[in-house]
């Protein structure tokens, strides 16, 4: 397997809940096509901006470099592990 997405739409919102690539896959472009399909139909099916979380230990720079940007940063975890909230017009 290489990897996985779980989306919801609401309210005109694409919501990315769960997302992973196997590690033998990073850095290979995979991950960036399934945000990109996942955007694709969500504005097919009339979202205009798309948002997720994500811990300082996983990706918030992946999803940086796909255009979206911090609005939240919730930096009360124990051992400085923060969880970053992103969004991007879509």
């Amino acid at each position: 397997m290489v990897g996985g997405i779980f989306c919801e739409t609401y309210n005109y919102c694409l919501y990315i809940d769960m997302f992973w690539i196997a590690d033998v896959y990073r850095g290979k472009g995979y991950g960036k096509a399934m945000i990109a399909e996942a955007e694709r139909a969500g504005k097919e099916m009339g979202c205009v901006f798309a948002h997720t979380s994500t811990f300082s230990y996983q990706s918030p720079h992946f999803y940086q470099n796909m255009g979206y940007e911090v609005f939240g940063i919730l930096d009360d975890y124990p051992d400085g592990i923060k969880q970053y909230f992103l969004k991007k017009k879509l």
